[in-house]
């Protein structure tokens, strides 16, 4: 049975005579009267859930009716608060995947032969539906505190987060971004992880996350990669070691340092570090983002950070002292330097 339904609209049709509804949910379109920010909201929303990022796009809708509130246009904010409860409440009645699938199995022998278009749109809402559910397991294994954008996508430290985005991109677009410091505790590693899930929620944009402190390595820790976590696609290559490549969800990959337990973390090698970078260089990622240990006078901290196309400066008031801040500073190019964030209250 094909039928489709608009949010709030909800049309129900039928085929060959039957009278059950199917409803289908779709994003509202734009109008030339949106502002700027309730159609950013609008096509993030849409291009999500064409994906099949369900959740992830009611979440952008219901920015979409704020910024359409901040805009004083009512009629429009109270069209979207509507349609994301419609679609809220259309999220939660469906099966989960292996329930949908047992139940076309029972009544397959019943009817006819599905189309080969069928097949593939219950192929693809399947794989849709599959990946979300893994999407939810992964986010349910994480609870690092440094996982702002995880544990509180809706609070104020978020929404800077996705601001620095915002300024970073305006920065002429770098595509790989070091995230360092002047000293260690100065929120590195929270900024470079939020940081690259605020760029990956970008619509079709892909993001690596990558460990840059051999001295000591985080990424691992925090997202529970170890030398048992299935690689991701075409990154299980031995040279790529110590390096596990892994989704995290989709858009993100993490690559974390693994090494033995019990064993020193491994040393730098520039080189190969080199060589690892143009080789991910090539992949199809938007963004590299590099968590990278201090600038504080090693060679290796600063052959990391070299291969960026920019870096961002973590600092902490009351702790981060101008001088440090500038000797790190004074060993990148002026035009490689993006500029800072105020990471007070994150480590």
């Amino acid at each position: 049975m094909a039928c489709t339904l608009h949010l709030s609209n909800l049309v129900q049709s039928t085929r060959n005579g039957g009278t059950g509804s199917c409803p289908i949910i779709a994003i509202p379109s734009g109008k030339e009267t949106d502002v700027e920010d309730v159609a950013w909201g609008l096509q993030t929303a849409d291009a999500l859930w064409k994906s099949g990022e369900r959740l992830d796009a009611i979440v952008w809708l219901r920015r979409a009716a704020q910024a359409a509130g901040d805009a004083a246009d009512d009629g429009r904010a109270l069209e979207f608060a509507r349609s994301a409860a419609d679609l809220s409440d259309w999220v939660a009645s469906q099966p989960p995947p292996g329930a949908a699938v047992a139940r076309v199995a029972r009544k397959q022998p019943q009817v006819r032969p599905a189309s080969a278009g069928r097949v593939r749109t219950l192929a693809l809402w399947q794989s849709h539906r599959e990946a979300a559910a893994l999407d939810r397991f992964r986010r349910s294994k994480l609870d690092d505190p440094r996982l702002v954008l995880f544990s509180d996508p809706e609070s104020r430290r978020t929404t800077s987060f996705r601001l620095l985005r915002d300024n970073v991109l305006a920065k002429q677009k770098p595509r790989i971004i070091a995230v360092s410091s002047s000293a260690a505790g100065e929120g590195t590693t929270t900024c470079a992880i939020n940081l690259a899930f605020a760029l990956c929620e970008r619509p079709l944009t892909r993001v690596l996350l990558l460990e840059g402190n051999f001295f000591a390595p985080t990424l691992g820790e925090v997202f529970q990669i170890d030398a048992s976590t299935t690689p991701a696609p075409s990154m299980d290559l031995p040279w790529l070691e110590p390096y596990r490549i892994a989704e995290v969800v989709r858009g993100l990959h993490v690559a974390a340092v693994v090494w033995p337990a019990g064993a020193p973390p491994p040393g730098f090698n520039k080189r190969w570090f080199d060589m690892v970078i143009e080789y991910l260089s090539a992949e199809a990622y938007d963004h590299l983002i590099i968590d990278a240990a201090p600038l504080d006078g090693s060679a290796a901290s600063a052959q990391v950070v070299g291969v960026a196309d920019g870096t961002l400066f973590a600092v902490r008031s009351g702790g981060t002292t101008t001088r440090a801040l500038r000797d790190a500073a004074a060993q990148l190019p002026r035009d490689r330097v993006l500029g800072v964030a105020l990471m007070d209250g994150d480590r």
